[in-house]
């Protein structure tokens, strides 16, 4: 039996004893070239480790880069922004509950450690990951990094500078890319916005109201269809301007504090296949990740008959620190993000343990074919 089959075999025997919390009806592989794959004691989907709230990150599509913005907790905790080059991702630590930020919290020496590149204080300003830009029509913000406050809108990160925009996005909730690269930020509070250009001056255009809206999504090279993605659970659709309901998960979707629908993702081969990703905390507290379909060519629908649960994980000892980006990578793997469970300072040392997917960036196979892989790194230029 190979070493590989036996660290299997061994993972097996350690979730029916119930030493790792089993992730139910799994559908999906592990990519073989994850980080702690060979490791028996390790969940082979975790990526990136010791967070404590990474609510919003997101990949450069020029560079593969990820910037990871993880949500502190009290003064002298930190709000911190983390650059991860696309060669030091996989197994790279955060180093939550060791640091927050650079602030020692535990005593621990975390491995293989990456320091933010950016923090300040906790408080009601929590900080919301943004983007680095790649919008065609954002020339003069080429390679800046954009990013929000919850209560004081839209800053830019360049060069160890940071600034703030001085737009007008009360209760920033989160960015996100269309199927080009342009950008969008989304307020709780009800406007979703593209980002602009006015001269040197960074700009806003509304393009509509919706329902505490939390994050937008698009399928690669995609110039006509942006979702919307609202807090209570469903899903919008804009079609050259027309919005329309395309999913509703309302019913699946507890909405408590942190808690709803906090992601949603296009496969890479969306036109073809009608696959898309849900990202959400159940009635149960629980984190869930879906996968539904395409009901029909146009107009684009989905509906609850199509789910096929991929994975559950285990969150019910809290209602906050749910985590909640998903994201297809320029690897057409899946990445998920999650918080550290929610117990104040990670007593339970979730976020560094590699046998917890709590306080992680999961890398999952969700079978996109190979020749879609080529496809979605186009796009990203």
């Amino acid at each position: 039996m190979s070493h590989l089959s036996i660290a299997r075999l061994t993972l097996t025997l350690l979730v029916l004893a119930g030493a790792l919390a089993p992730a139910a009806r799994a559908q999906y592989t592990v990519p073989p070239d994850n980080p702690f794959v060979s490791n028996p004691l390790a969940r082979g989907e975790v990526y990136v480790y010791g967070m404590r709230n990474p609510y919003r990150w997101s990949f450069d599509r020029l560079t593969g880069d990820i910037w990871v913005g993880d949500v502190g907790g009290t003064n002298p905790d930190q709000e911190e922004i983390t650059r991860l080059p696309a060669g030091s991702i996989a197994g790279a630590n955060l180093g939550w509950n060791c640091f927050s930020g650079t602030v020692p919290k535990t005593g621990c020496t975390p491995a293989n450690h990456h320091p933010p590149v950016y923090q300040y204080p906790s408080g009601a300003d929590v900080v919301i990951g943004g983007y680095v830009v790649r919008d065609p029509g954002l020339g003069a913000f080429a390679g800046v990094y954009l990013f929000g406050k919850l209560n004081s809108g839209v800053y830019r990160l360049d060069g160890g500078t940071v600034t703030n925009m001085g737009l007008n996005v009360p209760a920033v909730s989160g960015f996100g890319e269309d199927g080009v690269g342009h950008l969008y930020v989304t307020s709780l509070g009800g406007p979703v916005y593209r980002l602009t250009q006015n001269g040197s001056t960074l700009a806003l255009s509304s393009i509509g109201n919706f329902s505490q809206p939390l994050a937008v999504a698009a399928a690669p090279g995609d110039t006509q269809r942006l979702f919307v993605v609202e807090k209570t659970g469903k899903v919008k659709v804009r079609i050259n301007g027309q919005v329309s309901d395309f999913l509703d998960l309302s019913s699946l979707v507890s909405t408590v504090q942190e808690q709803g629908l906090l992601a949603f993702a296009l496969a890479p081969d969306y036109a073809a296949s009608g696959r898309v990703f849900a990202f959400y905390t159940d009635k149960g507290n629980d984190l869930q990740l879906d996968e539904f379909r395409r009901t029909g060519e146009g107009p684009d629908r989905s509906d609850l008959s199509t789910r096929r649960p991929v994975l559950t994980i285990q969150h019910d000892q809290a209602q906050n620190h749910n985590g909640g980006q998903l994201l297809f990578g320029p690897d057409a793997k899946l990445y998920l993000s999650t918080g550290d469970g929610g117990t104040q300072s990670d007593p339970e040392g979730d976020a560094q343990s590699p046998a917890s997917m709590l306080g992680k960036i999961l890398r999952l196979d969700v079978g996109i074919p190979p020749a879609k892989i080529e496809q979605f790194s186009l796009q990203r230029a």
